[in-house]
């Protein structure tokens, strides 16, 4: 082993403690021993003068003990050290010889890095990955030195500093910047005046406030969701040629009327700006020069008016959710006609009236069609059984409903931007509110309830085989559960209480086997609840408000009435 340069021994399984000969071998330029099963101490000395050592790969191992003296490794470039056991605390003392250092990782350890505000490293990193080092309280002051730095990641800190302003001035060549999850306070301040042309910028989950400065929109994506901001009229000061992809403001302070100016982000994807309760006004209709935008949430606000006509512009929208504001009027037929890539439509909790307009049947791709507490009158359109997507049964396989994703390479690796957590899909079933995250996985539904429908159930609905849920409660319709309700196998909720539905209860429910949730109350069914495995598990208030109705688990047994015969599957 005189002569050899690189050792590749990484998720081979190995357990206890690195030999110690390994550090003698002083031709050694590239170690790596990631994601093993080491869980001894690091003792690491070495007879060598000068090692060569440059990279040092030791991730995912979960070594106890102190961190170990590395500063004999005078050479080296590359230090990924994440996610161990090492425990106490590293100080300037650890990196002291260290000064061809590029890439540092030392994320998701239990130590506590301290260093002095006035130290001056020996290096100039190009990557930082420090999150979940205990680095706070104080903003680390050491970064101002690290001017060739490409990726900085010091999330979940606990650093409750403000952010210097000299901070702004130093990451002009900054690619990908996180300090998500901390306690970051205060104003982004007008002196401020970075060239900042990052890749990523996630300030998540913060208490950042005040208005969000304009050199933030020259980011791809920028995560800002989770902290106090209360303006966002600086997007009128953005460079027309803004390279803005995504943009997350959700869960802020942000109030009154949305700026009119949003051309200048011609090339953004995603805008979520849900969330923040006291947005109001009508929607700007420069929303609809946004020709590239894939997802528009602008949930939980207090918008009014009608929907803008210049939206049908944004013809690439995969999911719209507009839910729990005050917008009125009718949906326009336009949603249908000309955002056919539609996956997920959310109007809930508005004042939409009118018709369901038979456009929407155009919306093959549509997996979740949510128009629920609106004041929405007529039929259920028959077509309903064109929205093709919802016939599609994939079982054991995610259904993508959006996922948006953008990559920059740089530094020879590919980054990707993508929805996060905070881009979620809430769906109401029997009163409970589910969230799905941007991947909605299996999750096909549909949901009219809390509206003035009227009609009958089409029996086309029947053949969207793949619906998960089902909710058109509290409506007016009428007539009889649809005779193939159990070609609807895949039903975990299925909601059809509170309506003017008669007859019996059709045998072949008894079909839908894995159903968690089922409400047939207050209506006007009659005769024998059909037997089923699950059918006679449900709490008696699921059939309750149906005088007429009987059988288990109602107290009131069927008396003279021959048992049930099995269900067969019913096909058109």
């Amino acid at each position: 082993m005189s002569v050899l340069e690189f050792l590749e021994l990484g998720g081979n399984r190995l357990e206890g403690e690195i030999p110690k000969s390994l550090w003698n071998i002083c031709t050694l330029q590239s170690l790596s021993l990631e994601s093993n099963h080491l869980n001894e101490s690091l003792y690491i000395t070495t007879i060598c003068p000068n090692h060569p050592l440059q990279e040092l790969y030791l991730y995912d191992n979960p070594f106890t003990g102190l961190f170990p003296n590395l500063t004999i490794f005078s050479c080296l470039e590359s230090l990924y050290f994440s996610n161990t056991l090492i425990d106490g605390v590293i100080s300037e003392h650890h990196f002291a010889n260290l000064s061809y250092l590029t890439y540092l990782d030392l994320s998701s350890n239990t130590f506590t890095f301290n260093v002095s505000s006035t130290w001056l490293p020996p290096f100039n990193l190009k990557k930082i990955h420090l999150s979940s080092c205990k680095l706070g309280p104080e903003f680390p002051s050491w970064l101002r030195t690290q001017t060739n730095c490409k990726v900085l990641d010091i999330s979940n800190n606990a650093i409750s500093d403000s952010i210097p302003t000299w901070f702004w001035n130093t990451i002009t060549s900054f690619v990908e910047i996180n300090v998500s999850n901390n306690g970051i306070k205060g104003i982004i301040g007008i002196d401020a005046q970075a060239s900042i042309r990052s890749g990523m910028l996630d300030m998540r989950y913060n208490q950042l406030e005040g208005a969000i400065p304009p050199f933030f929109f020259n980011v791809r994506a920028l995560y800002l969701s989770h902290n106090n901001f209360t303006d966002l009229n600086s997007l009128c000061d953005v460079n027309v040629f803004s390279p803005l992809r995504l943009l997350n403001i959700s869960f802020n302070q942000l109030s009154g009327t949305l700026p009119n100016c949003w051309s200048r982000l011609s090339h953004l994807q995603v805008l979520n700006l849900g969330k923040n309760h006291n947005l109001s006004g009508t929607l700007p209709t420069s929303i609809g020069s946004l020709a590239s935008l894939e997802a528009l949430h602008l949930d939980h606000n207090k918008f009014t008016g009608a929907l803008p006509s210049s939206i049908k512009n944004c013809s690439r929208l995969i999911s719209l959710h507009l839910g729990h504001n005050s917008l009125f009027g009718p949906i326009p037929d336009w949603v249908g006609e000309s955002i056919t890539q539609l996956s997920i439509l959310v109007l809930t909790s508005n004042n939409f009236n009118a018709n369901v307009p038979t456009t929407l049947c155009r919306l093959q791709s549509l997996q979740l069609l949510d128009l629920s507490l609106n004041h929405l009158s007529g039929t259920i359109p028959k077509c309903i059984s064109n929205l093709t997507q919802m016939m599609n049964i994939t079982l054991g396989i995610p259904t993508i409903s959006y996922e948006f994703s953008f990559t920059l390479t740089i530094l020879n690796q590919t980054w990707h931007a993508e929805a996060t957590e905070d881009d979620k899909i809430e769906v109401t079933w029997k009163g409970a509110v589910f969230e799905f995250g941007s991947r909605l996985r299996d999750v096909k539904s549909i949901d009219l309830s809390s509206n003035m429908l009227s009609g009958e159930i089409p029996t086309e609905i029947t053949s969207l085989v793949a619906l998960v849920s089902l909710n058109l409660s509290r409506n007016n319709l009428q007539g009889h559960i649809p005779l193939r309700i159990g070609n609807l196998a895949q039903l975990n909720f299925l909601d059809l209480s509170s309506n003017h539905l008669s007859g019996s209860i059709p045998p072949s429910i008894a079909l839908i086997d894995d159903i968690g949730v089922l409400n047939l109350s207050n209506n006007k069914l009659s005769g024998k609840i059909p037997k089923g495995t699950q059918l006679q598990s449900f709490d008696a208030s699921a059939y309750m408000g149906n005088p007429a109705l009987c059988g288990d688990p109602l107290p009131n047994s069927c008396s003279g009435e021959e048992s049930t015969s099995p269900p067969h599957q019913f096909s058109e």
